[in-house]
């Protein structure tokens, strides 16, 4: 009898262990996935505002917009020990952006050197697609236009 009991009592303790490591490494699992949604998201909104500054404010206010967007995406790609695509692709349109900024107040040094930084990194990102200066600022105007027209169009009241 102690004998069914000791050999009971030790199957339950093995799997109890045995359940608690599976519960524990799902849940593990679902947590990661509510913080990467939560990432996204956040790195999403921060995306909207830095636009808004990007389109509307002074240049100053602008530039440290930019400034601090690339310095969030910079953690989070350190933190993820390496580049996904859209934290690249991020980067590339913020350190472009900053450029044109940096054209507009004529800041040739720092325009340079975002410009370069955009196309480093869309060199090692889009390898399939041979960028240079002129055509990264082309390509980057052109999908702030797209922008601008999307965001128009769903200003626009709707008709009754």
């Amino acid at each position: 009898m102690k004998k069914q009991l000791l050999i009971g009592l030790i199957i339950f303790i093995i799997g109890s262990f045995t359940g608690g490591i599976i519960i524990s490494s799902l849940s593990g699992n679902a947590i990661q996935q509510v913080w990467q949604a939560f990432e996204i998201q956040y790195r999403a909104d921060t995306g909207n505002r830095v636009w808004q500054a990007y389109k509307e404010e002074s240049p100053e206010i602008a530039i440290w917009a930019l400034k601090n967007y690339i310095d969030i995406l910079n953690k989070q790609v350190e933190e993820k020990d390496g580049y996904s695509s859209s934290l690249q692709t991020d980067l590339i349109l913020a350190h472009v952006r900053l450029a044109i900024i940096y054209q507009q107040i004529n800041d040739i040094e720092n325009y340079d050197n975002n410009l370069a930084k955009g196309l480093t990194i869309s060199k090692s990102t889009f390898t399939n697609k041979k960028y240079n200066k002129e055509s990264l600022l082309d390509y980057i105007k052109q999908l702030d236009e797209i922008h601008n027209k999307n965001e128009e169009r769903n200003t626009k009241p709707q008709a009754d």
